[in-house]
């Protein structure tokens, strides 16, 4: 997955409680609610100062935590000992995201507007709203730039992308060409959208037999290089992404976000069928047998096979993925056992929950089933790491892990650039080296990138090191800081927490042990390396969502 085109910055996750002071209805199918209160300035809660919110991109996207609908109870997450707010399982149940339609800092409005659905969590609190009635609000966690870097500007959605595109609109300079492409149910719901720059819209009514997919095929593209902006139903975007790639949008200015997935949903059973209970059921069968079987069915293109394929029988499949027929009708089997395959007889086809594992291109796949997955099965090996202690790694695409990693960089490149302030030159070296460089020379810094082996020989006023025990173990990196000839280092490296509530963090420390006999370090791990090498440590800083800046003077 290419890195994106637009600039980013990187904002702590903070939850405000906030309450409704309006309530208008825009048309037949959305209803727009401000939200006001003293939590949108900085405060402090809990010992932890929570800074302002920031609201500088089209599409910022917050956390709603509406009322449990049947005790009326209002959880919050509460912050842990680094001021990270943690998620309970009853919090996540209860959570929704959506699109920041509007934020005035001046005025202290921060603007939601609700698509109307049939049944669901939101669209329940949403038709009864009232002034006066509260919310715990958390995020935005990031920024992305408005999309001016291009010659023309796409946007592509249905009524749920529909506040992104109308702030979009709205805050596009003067002349700016742009097509939009927005999909409502009636034409009830067509909305009006000002804006200053070059627009021509096309609106498409279902109830009319319109789609989306239908009218992006039907535009003339303007000359010129385009950026592509495209939400919605997931289950239309993938041809969507297909169609925009082969009209030549070029990888890193194309967008596509699925904010929903169409299925019949009974509304008690919302919290098992979105947001990050679906994730927590897919990721739940990444185990043993399970979790092997369906990284492998997922990297082979089945899902894709079948959702792709107008009859997906057994030698159409074999012929598409390339797996003998024995082997696959197995694996078939074994699919549906799990629920994530339907057989007729004749054909096979997808569940709700597998047509989620057909888009290669989704962040979902790529988290559940990359390269980063892939080295998670190091951990098959645990038993003989644990009598040994030598790792046991296992074999993975170099070139993949590489790209996975510069895409991971993108998210907290700019809060590390902010960090640093204005250093003197700047030398990174590390996994995502030239992500990070780019970003620090757009803010007026002097950075190159270079190879992990050839930072200690760099003079640089400042030495960016990138994860290095992820890299290089305890007495490895000791050494390496030794021969270190700039005037001061910075380490940007995750730190292990010390409370027992890290599962995640624990668990990739785990992979680390078993894969290349690395760690993620604790506070007192650096304290030793750096202590070793004649380095201590000068201050630590939080960056981004789950790094720690640590500055090392000698």
């Amino acid at each position: 997955m290419s890195k994106n085109s637009r600039n980013r910055e990187i904002h702590p996750i903070c939850v405000r409680d906030l309450e409704v002071v309006e309530v208008i209805d825009l048309t037949p199918g959305m209803r727009r609610i401000v939200l006001g209160g003293e939590q949108l300035s900085a405060h402090a809660y809990a010992g932890f100062e929570v800074p302002g919110l920031v609201s500088h991109g089209f599409d910022d996207d917050v956390r709603l935590i509406f009322p449990d609908p049947v005790t009326g109870q209002r959880p919050r997450p509460e912050p842990d000992e680094r001021g990270l707010p943690q998620w309970s399982v009853e919090v996540k149940d209860l959570f929704r995201t959506y699109t920041v339609r509007r934020w005035e800092p001046e005025a202290g409005r921060v603007t939601v507007d609700f698509a109307h659905h049939e049944a669901g969590l939101a669209e329940a609190w949403s038709r009864r709203a009232q002034v006066g009635d509260r919310l715990w609000v958390a995020g935005p966690k990031n920024c992305l730039s408005l999309p001016t870097h291009t010659d023309w500007l796409l946007l592509v959605g249905d009524e749920t992308a529909l506040p992104a595109i109308g702030r979009c609109l709205e805050e596009l300079p003067a002349g700016h060409r742009c097509l939009a492409v927005i999909e409502v149910e009636q034409r009830s719901h067509i909305q009006p959208l000002p804006s200053a720059a070059e627009v021509e819209a096309h609106w498409v009514v279902r109830a009319e037999g319109g789609g989306m997919v239908e009218a992006v095929r039907g535009l003339d593209f303007p000359k010129g290089e385009a950026y592509a902006w495209v939400a919605g139903e997931a289950g239309n975007l993938r041809q969507l992404r297909r169609d925009l790639k082969e009209r030549g949008v070029a990888p890193e200015n194309l967008e596509v976000t699925g904010y929903w997935r169409q299925r019949e949903v009974a509304d008690s059973e919302e919290p098992q069928a979105t947001g990050y209970a679906m994730y927590a059921q897919l990721a739940a069968l990444l185990d043993p047998v399970p979790g092997f079987a369906v990284r492998a069915a997922i990297r082979a293109g089945v899902f894709s096979a079948i959702a792709d394929a107008p009859e997906a029988t057994l030698a159409v499949l074999a012929r598409t993925t390339g797996i003998t027929s024995d082997a696959l009708r197995r694996l078939l089997r074994y699919l549906q056992s799990l629920d994530l395959v339907v057989y007729d007889g004749h054909a096979y086809a997808l569940t709700a929950l597998s047509r989620e594992l057909a888009d290669e291109d989704s962040h979902l796949v790529e988290h559940l089933a990359g390269v980063a997955a892939q080295r998670t099965l190091a951990v098959a090996g645990i038993e003989e790491v644990l009598r040994t202690g030598a790792p046991r790694p296992v074999p993975y695409d170099a070139a993949e892990w590489e790209e996975e990693t510069e895409e991971a960089a993108q998210w907290v490149a700019p809060a590390l650039a902010e960090a640093l302030g204005s250093p003197g030159p700047v030398v990174v070296a590390g996994p995502g080296a030239g992500v990070y460089a780019e970003e620090c020379a757009r803010r007026g810094m002097t950075a190159r990138a270079v190879p992990l082996a050839q930072a200690p020989a760099e003079r640089a006023g400042l030495l960016v090191l990138l994860d290095p025990f992820d890299h290089l173990g305890g007495e490895e990196l000791a050494d390496y800081l030794r021969r270190v000839k700039a005037a001061e280092v910075v380490v940007l490296t995750k730190i292990t927490p010390q409370d027992n509530n890290s599962e995640h963090d624990f668990a990739e420390d785990i992979v680390r042990l078993c894969q290349d006999g690395t760690r993620v370090p604790t506070a007192e791990d650096i304290d030793a390396v750096a202590a070793k090498a004649g380095w201590a440590v000068r201050d630590t800083a939080r960056v981004g969502w789950s790094s720690t800046l640590v500055r090392l003077g000698r």
